[in-house]
């Protein structure tokens, strides 16, 4: 027989009545209030005996609606009266004023209070379980019922602050001995201890979080052992990182004053790099001919030539010395073109002198955006898990600047297609990318940065970056594959067993991209080429979950975790004369290659440059009404079906 689909689970705990933990499935339909729940648990009402939760006393007469996995205690009321537990002659007039006087609040157990936050969940009052967060004031949170909230909207009041993940540091608990196997049912006080020191995790201590690395120390352990790096993976750390968790009034409110200083330092680099970005914008405006209204193609035909003397070929007016019509403003090269123009153009009679330096200048500019880089200029990092934490520090110091993100994955290619009937073509596409990812797991991922020029980051050195992020989860003894795709990332250089011993767990990895910023961004702009299967298997690694079952479903998580999109392959299609895939396409571009093909981090780099090329090539860097849009998905006649 099913159980009550309305039915839930609650803990509870007497330590008055030496009750071990128990586990009850209450539903509110059999028992209401928590005076049927009492009458459940002994023959007869006891009215000595009463319920709290979180530290806080609750009427019989409550209602059952408390959140599940809750845990509730049963507590014993103390007698009052005489010595023997009697009357005591007074009683009777203290009823009778007691009548008339205002009720007083239950009084909260602060013990109780205090050892609630630091066993349940801030946000869903559930028992802390791994992986959990911290936000930048020190509440502690299960990082499931965050994303949840954050998702729905839903997130409360008192927690405001709280706009994304980008505002919240991963946290790595020391579990008890011996508790880390049990199941919630069956554990009852503190799961988490220091790991240096042993102190619980139940409020009578300090705690700190290291924003550096995510762990969890308690101040004693900090105290006595003077060290500038982590205790426990010796990742350096600044008293800057330093989080208590839970801490006084004074404690958050030192918290709060610090996160707010934080933000207001990025508000103005980013109101610095909006001002720059307007003189760059002046800049580039001066030196594209399709911001003027011209067009490339043609264009020449309209100019009149320009001999080695300085004069016009149209009309043979002398740019010296012309003295036909009204007087002209003075123009000087360095005001329309390239930067190494030096010579002063003056007594321009026709407007069009300006556009053929405008045609002039924008033609240099695309001939320095053809994005020809050397193999020496490119440092593609490659990523373990040793050195996971450090690259995510360089990537939430650089996403602001660098909005523009190029992707690329290598997975073990299509095992399986789907069977059945389908609405359309694209609804068989996507049956079988789902089909394939949730079978398959991600072999490696590949970043690379930009801002809306093109330019890359070199986060401090002499060489411009870009990630590749190598994971350990594949196996080629247990997991299926393609043969023929193996085969390729074989042949390419991929190493499947250094990638099983030094590689990076997808989970962890999921955890510091949910809190990197680059996911969740309305500021971000992810750039790709046919890239469903892509997303998909980003979209696993963040909810670790299959990919769900409708493809407008799918759509919905992408326009969240990625607001803005360009598909190549789908910008391709406005295009005339460029075809094939990526490879096709960059040698149609006359832009080459650096690094390995079908190597994330090269295949990347790739993408993001053929990008820009066509951007400014064939929509006069504009193309936002294209964006939204995966090749092959979702599309009829160039627009989303869902």
């Amino acid at each position: 027989m099913n159980p009550n689909p309305q039915s839930f689970q609650i803990f509870l705990q007497s330590p008055d009545l030496q009750i071990p933990t128990q586990t009850l499935t209450l539903s509110p339909i059999q028992t209401p209030t928590l005076h049927h729940l009492k009458l459940s648990l002994f023959p007869q009402a006891l009215p000595s005996l009463f319920f709290t939760l979180n530290g806080k006393p609750l009427l019989d007469s409550t209602p059952l609606q408390i959140p599940p996995l809750s845990t509730l205690f049963l507590r014993i009321r103390t007698p009052g009266g005489g010595g023997d537990g009697g009357a005591t002659g007074a009683e009777s007039r203290d009823c009778y004023l007691n009548m008339y006087a205002e009720k007083k609040p239950d009084k909260v157990d602060p013990y109780e209070q205090r050892l609630s936050k630091f066993l349940n969940c801030a946000l869903s009052n559930e028992p802390l379980k791994d992986p959990c967060v911290v936000d930048l004031i020190g509440n502690v949170f299960n990082k499931e019922a965050l994303v949840e909230a954050l998702l729905g909207k839903k997130v409360p009041k008192a927690f405001g602050h709280i706009k994304g993940l980008k505002d919240m540091i991963p946290v790595h608990f020391a579990s008890i001995s011996g508790k880390e196997l049990e199941s919630q049912a069956t554990v009852s006080g503190p799961r988490f201890q220091c790991p240096i020191t042993g102190l619980e995790f139940n409020g009578k201590s300090k705690f700190l979080a290291l924003r550096s690395c995510g762990h969890v120390l308690s101040a004693k352990a900090l105290k006595e052992v003077k060290s500038s790096a982590c205790l426990v993976c010796h990742v350096g750390f600044s008293e800057e990182d330093k989080i208590v968790i839970n801490g006084n009034e004074e404690e958050v409110a030192a918290l709060r004053e610090r996160m707010e200083a934080e933000k207001a330092k990025t508000r103005v680099k980013k109101v610095k790099k909006v001002k720059n970005g307007e003189e760059e914008g002046v800049e580039a405006a001066r030196l594209s001919g399709t911001k003027h209204g011209i067009d490339g193609k043609g264009g020449e035909k309209d100019l009149a030539k320009v001999e080695g003397n300085g004069k016009v070929g149209n009309g043979g007016d002398n740019v010296k010395g012309g003295s036909n019509g009204p007087a002209v403003k003075k123009f000087k090269a360095v005001d329309v073109a390239p930067a190494n123009a030096t010579k002063e153009v003056v007594n321009c009679g026709d407007l069009w002198f300006l556009a053929f330096w405008v045609l002039l200048s924008a033609s240099i500019c695309i001939k320095e955006m053809s994005f020809v880089m050397k193999s020496d200029d490119v440092h593609i990092r490659e990523v373990w898990n040793d050195n996971l934490d450090a690259e995510f520090e360089l990537i939430r110091n650089i996403v602001d600047e660098y909005p523009y993100i190029a992707m690329d994955t290598e997975f073990p290619g299509i095992v399986s297609r789907a069977l059945g009937t389908f609405k359309n073509s694209f609804d068989y596409n996507y049956q079988t990318l789902k089909l394939n990812v949730d079978l398959l797991k991600l072999i490696q991922l590949g970043l690379t940065f930009s801002d809306e020029n093109g330019n890359l980051p070199t986060c401090g050195t002499d060489k411009y970056c870009v990630w590749q992020f190598n994971f350990c989860n594949f196996n080629l003894n247990e997991d299926m594959y393609a043969p023929e795709s193996i085969e390729l990332l074989a042949h390419s250089g991929m190493d499947f067993k250094k990638n099983n011993e030094k590689g990076i767990d997808a989970r962890r990895f999921s955890e510091l991209l949910m809190t990197s910023g680059i996911v969740l961004n309305e500021n971000v702009v992810w750039v790709t080429f046919h890239s469903g299967y892509d997303f998909g298997y980003l979209l696993k690694l963040l909810t670790c979950k299959d990919l769900p079952d409708l493809q407008a479903k799918f759509f919905e998580l992408i326009n969240l975790y990625f607001p803005t999109i360009y598909d190549v392959k789908h910008l391709m299609r406005f295009c005339n004369s460029l075809h094939g895939g990526l490879n096709k396409l960059a040698e149609l571009l006359d832009v080459e290659r650096v690094g390995i093909s079908h190597q994330a981090g090269s295949d990347s780099l790739l993408t993001s440059f053929t990008f820009m090329k066509l951007k400014n090539n064939f929509f006069s860097g504009s193309p936002e009404k294209y964006a939204g849009v995966l090749y092959g998905l979702g599309i009829e006649d160039g627009h989303n079906s869902h």
